[in-house]
Order: C-alpha cells, then structure tokens, then sequence
C-alpha cells in the first residue's frame, strides 16, 4: 500500500518534470511554430495528469470506505455515541 502511494507520488513528479522540460524545449521565442505543438503536447499531458490524480483520489476514498466497513464489523457499536455505547454494555439485553 504504501509503496503504491510512493510510486504514484514519483510518477506524478516525473510528468510535472516532463511538462516543465517541455515547456523549456519548444519555447515559442522566435515564432517558429512550435507554440501550437507545444500546446497540444501540454493541454495532453494535463489531461492525462488530471485523469491520475482523480483516479488516485478515487481509489483513496476506496480504501478508507474498506478500511472503515472493515472496523465497523469489528466494532458494531464504534458509530453510537459514547453515552449509548455505555446503555448497551449495562443492559445487553
């Protein structure tokens, strides 16, 4: 789990890289014609970024929603109230 965290981390720092290069390599100072290329290339790259980061946060969610079913079949009682939690420990039945 936690690996999978650290490789989409490194990830998401090798495309930010990749578009900062980018960026610097078809740079549009003499009007070349490079600033609609570098633009497809870009408008790409933040898409594709933005696709991994909603999916990243998906998949997040995903694990806390397991990670809290699982403690809730643990602990039944977990979502009462500490007040109510007391009432049912006095009076099981």
């Amino acid at each position: 789990m936690k690996n999978k965290i650290i490789a989409g981390l490194i990830a998401t720092i090798a495309v930010v890289a990749v578009v900062v290069v980018l960026d610097v390599i078809f740079a549009d100072s003499d009007g070349d014609g490079w600033s609609d290329f570098k633009e497809k290339i870009l408008e790409h790259i933040h898409t594709m970024l933005i696709q991994m980061l909603m999916g990243f946060g998906v998949r997040m969610i995903q694990i806390h929603q397991f990670h809290l079913q699982l403690h809730q079949q643990k602990h039944p009682y977990l979502p009462l109230h500490r007040n109510q939690k007391q009432l049912l420990r006095s009076y099981p039945g």
